[in-house]
């Protein structure tokens, strides 16, 4: 999905859901102009160097500051593992 389909308005009218392997990508969106309105971080498995923040949640220092960035940004951070959970607030 190209920053450039967001921009021309291609998916104003739709529900988009957009699932990455980093953090950084999303930076990269909204650098593009796409508006991110919400980031679920879902189950990041501990694996890699990433260090465990959350039962299902790991993150290496990288992953970290880029959702740091992203808050700066003042884009909420969520986790929900399944839909039926709650959703619940998360600060990097």
């Amino acid at each position: 999905m190209p920053i450039t389909n967001f921009n021309a308005g291609k998916y104003d009218n739709q529900r988009v859901f957009v699932l990455v392997k980093e953090p950084a990508t999303l930076i990269k969106l909204i650098e593009g102009g796409v508006e991110i309105p919400k980031v679920d971080l879902g189950i990041l498995f501990n694996e890699s160097g990433r260090k465990p923040v959350t039962k299902f949640v790991a993150l290496d220092d990288e992953e970290r500051r880029d959702l740091q960035i992203l808050e700066q940004k003042n884009v909420p951070l969520v986790i929900q593992y399944v839909p039926t959970d709650p959703e619940e607030p998360f600060k990097a």
